[in-house]
């Protein structure tokens, strides 16, 4: 028991430290403010939200990232390997991934709901890179018309 405990202790330790160290790095660096003075604040956040029971989320936690993350994956697949094989970065923003991304999520919140014998995540996958890969046929051929 008390062997298990120390490792548990010691892996979260390592684990939380990074999560940390790279969140205060980044939300220093957008709202301008010392590093310290962030992990201090962001470790006071993280306290509060593992006292407020944050634990008994996890499954819906899980679930949500089913839904939100894979046609993310999906939309830079097809955007890779069939639109932009060795391109350079030429738009800061592109809607249509984001149009993409929303509709991958759309389908995987149905099939979540309504289908919970398919796999959400590759639901969402396959609507994602299908939806990325429409969407940038109908912008290519709009480009070529004009």
């Amino acid at each position: 028991g008390a062997l298990a405990f120390l490792f548990l202790y010691c892996n979260l330790g390592s684990v939380c430290a990074h999560c940390l160290y790279n969140s205060a790095t980044g939300w220093s660096r957008i709202l301008g403010t010392r590093m310290r003075i962030m992990a201090v604040v962001l470790g006071i956040i993280g306290i509060v939200v593992a006292a407020g029971n944050v634990w008994a989320f996890f499954i819906q936690w899980l679930s949500l990232l089913g839904v939100v993350v894979p046609p993310i994956g999906a939309i830079v697949l097809v955007d890779q390997y069939l639109y932009r094989r060795n391109a350079e970065i030429g738009e800061d923003w592109r809607p249509t991934a984001f149009i993409a991304w929303a509709i991958g999520s759309a389908v995987a919140l149905i099939v979540e709901f309504y289908a919970p014998h398919f796999s959400t995540a590759i639901s969402a996958m396959l609507a994602g890179g299908i939806a990325y890969a429409v969407i940038g046929r109908q912008q290519q051929a709009a480009r070529a018309a004009a």
